[in-house]
């Protein structure tokens, strides 16, 4: 027969939900009406405010510009396994660091980012390193080609 609303007995819109549509809005407009859940938002609301004030976000956005476009590598015990380029240098290690749940995501971020989600390498163990720092798009692609050519990394 499969899952009944626990209020009014109909069949809700999707078969993992305990409540039908105007059953759950309804619980919901009750619950919002008792003053202790509006104080308790209102004092999550507060807390947020301060935690994330402008002060904090303009330092989060200057540490983020705060690394010229160059050219940098990533190292994993002491071994240089990948070697890129980038105008936004801090960004980018965020991408290669970052930790995804689904293969996919992790295929299209980077091959770093895709060997830490299968495991062949351990996060706390790379290291981001800046090698030069170079302005000019063209410049930086042919000085990134050099490098990797020169140092030939396995994740290239």
């Amino acid at each position: 027969m499969g899952k009944q609303c626990i209020e009014c007995g109909v069949k809700p819109k999707y078969s993992t939900a305990a409540r039908c549509k105007e059953c759950h809005g309804a619980k919901m407009r009750q619950y919002r009406k008792n003053p202790i859940f509006n104080n308790k938002v209102k004092a999550q609301s507060k807390a947020w405010r301060i935690a994330n004030s402008e002060h904090e976000r303009n330092l989060v956005t200057k540490k983020r510009h705060s690394i010229p476009a160059g050219i940098y590598g990533i190292f994993n015990d002491c071994k240089l396994i990948y070697i890129g380029e980038s105008s936004t240098p801090y960004r980018r290690k965020g991408n290669h660091f970052a930790l995804f749940k689904k293969e996919k995501h992790a295929k299209i971020s980077s091959p770093i980012s895709y060997a830490i989600y299968n495991k062949e390498l351990q996060r706390d163990k790379l290291r981001f390193k800046m090698f030069e720092f170079i302005d000019d798009t063209q410049a930086r692609k042919e000085r990134e080609l050099c490098l990797i050519q020169r140092y030939n990394p396995i994740y290239n």
